[in-house]
């Protein structure tokens, strides 16, 4: 659909998507509006788990682009196509993040402080590479690989702490960890890193 009759100057829509290295299933996905007249923006989050109506047997948001990657068609507009198809409206800009690259950032600006409220313990040997987090509860600075475990943790092991509203509480969790990185990157003493975070961001993400 086309909204520019619609469209307010200077604000602007955009989808950000976090791409699985193994896969290519965009896993995360932050749609928002930036609002340069008046100073605001807002985020919301789509649930990878969102049903959307696709000609795909498995329906939810994660698989277009994955789909159309896996066949050699364009997974850009696939995506685009489905979160547009959901929002009634097309974003102006997009950008389809390598989910690795959270990791460069976080240790290009010295790791991101934050509480861990409790212990995330999960093993997926079996994955393609395997995964294993174990990140102990409490105050602590998140390296990269933690940063990026903590926002792919789902469920401990022994079933002990898992997101009791599922994704949604799971989004929650990860709001909450962007925020605090966030307020940390933009910080006075990481302007000798933008160098080396443009880097990181430039080298792992598709953008408009």
């Amino acid at each position: 659909p086309d909204s520019a009759a619609s469209h307010r100057d200077g604000v602007y829509t955009f989808l950000i998507s976090g791409i699985d290295v193994v896969g290519y299933h965009n896993d995360t996905n932050l749609v928002g509006m930036f609002d340069t007249v008046n100073g605001k923006l807002n985020i919301v989050s789509l649930p990878r788990d969102m049903l959307v109506n696709v000609n795909l047997n498995i329906k939810k948001i994660n698989q277009p682009y994955a789909a159309a990657k896996n066949n050699s068609q364009d997974a850009t507009a696939a995506l685009l196509d489905t979160v547009s198809d959901i929002l009634g409206y097309e974003v102006d800009m997009y950008a389809f993040v390598n989910i690795e690259a959270a990791a460069e950032i976080v240790d290009a600006i010295g790791g991101v402080y934050f509480d861990i409220p409790y212990d995330m313990d999960w093993d997926a040997p079996d994955q393609d590479p395997p995964l294993h987090i174990h990140i102990k509860a409490g105050p602590q600075t998140l390296d990269g690989e933690n940063f990026v475990n903590a926002m792919r943790f789902r469920m401990s092991n022994d079933g002990s702490h898992t997101y009791a509203g599922g994704d949604i509480q799971r989004i929650e969790f990860q709001h909450e960890l962007l925020m605090a990185f966030a307020e940390q990157a933009l910080q006075f003493g990481n302007i000798a890193n933008l160098g080396e975070i443009y880097s990181a961001v430039m080298e792992n993400t598709e953008t408009n």
